[in-house]
């Protein structure tokens, strides 16, 4: 399974910071990436599917160096106010984040 990443994900990795807020992309938007072959980094379970669309504030950010993207690069998790996941830059929507797709 291919890991799904936009094509900027290290600028907005660095962008996004503690406090900020994001808005999770849409159930809709998770099912396409899903039905075209890719999974998230750290993954997106059913249970996850209840926050699609709500919007958060960022409370802890941390680089992961035990898994890297398919160009080399560490990710970087995202812990939301909130929620008991962690999240990935390509969760959040796109519009807010002003980014272009690697995998589009």
């Amino acid at each position: 399974m291919k890991i799904y990443k936009y094509k900027n994900h290290e600028q907005l990795q660095k962008k996004l910071q503690v406090g900020d807020k994001v808005k999770i992309i849409s159930e809709e938007r998770v099912r396409k990436i899903k039905a075209s072959g890719y999974e998230f980094m750290f993954g997106f379970n059913r249970e996850m599917l209840e926050y699609c669309g709500k919007e958060f504030v960022i409370t802890h950010k941390e680089t992961r160096t035990s898994c890297k993207y398919e160009d080399g690069t560490n990710p970087v998790s995202f812990t939301l106010k909130g929620s008991g996941y962690i999240y990935c830059v390509e969760m959040f929507e796109v519009q807010q984040l002003s980014t272009v797709l690697a995998n589009e």
